[in-house]
C-alpha cells in the first residue's frame, strides 16, 4: 500500500497527531509503499521511532498535547503491535538510569523535589507496564528465591 492509503485508512480511527507522525516518520525514511513487515519493523521499536520523529517532536507534542509514549500507543494498536514491549521498557529504565545524582544534589528544593516525583512516577510506569510483569519481574523472583 501507499503511504497516502495507510494515512487515509489510519485517519478513519487515529487522532491526527498519530497521522502526522507516522506520516513524517515514513517520508524522512523515504518510504512511499509500504507492508505490513515493514510498518512492523519500524514501530516496534520505540528507540527507532523516537529517533525518526525526533526532529519534529516538540513541535508535535506541544501542539496537540500529546507525548512520545501516547502516540506510540496509539500508532501499535493501530498497525496491531505490541506496544508494551522490550524497547519501550529499555527506553523507560534508561531515563531513569542516566540520571546523575551530583546534579541532582545542586538542584533548588522545588526543582529536586519535581524531578524526584517524576522519577517515582517513571518507576511505577515501568512496574505496572505489561513487559515487565511478564518478562522481567518473574525473572526477579527466580533469582531471590
Amino acid at each position: 500500500m501507499t503511504t497516502d492509503e495507510l494515512i487515509k485508512d489510519m485517519e478513519k480511527t487515529c487522532e491526527q497527531i498519530v497521522c502526522i507522525s507516522v506520516r513524517h516518520i515514513l517520508n524522512k525514511l523515504k518510504i512511499d509503499n509500504i507492508n505490513q513487515n515493514k510498518l512492523n519493523e519500524i514501530f516496534s521499536n520505540f528507540n527507532n521511532y523516537t529517533i525518526y520523529l525526533n526532529d519534529m517532536a516538540g513541535q508535535i507534542y506541544r501542539r496537540h498535547n500529546s507525548s512520545a509514549e501516547d502516540i506510540y500507543k496509539q500508532v501499535c494498536k493501530y498497525l496491531d503491535i505490541e506496544w508494551d514491549n522490550k524497547s519501550l521498557y529499555e527506553s523507560r529504565l534508561k531515563k531513569i538510569n542516566t540520571i546523575d545524582d551530583n546534579l541532582l544534589e545542586k538542584l533548588e528544593y522545588d526543582i529536586k523535589k519535581s524531578v524526584l516525583e517524576k522519577l517515582a512516577q517513571q518507576n511505577e510506569e515501568i512496574k505496572n507496564s505489561k513487559y515487565y510483569k511478564n518478562s522481567i519481574a518473574p525473572l526477579k523472583t527466580n533469582q531471590t528465591s
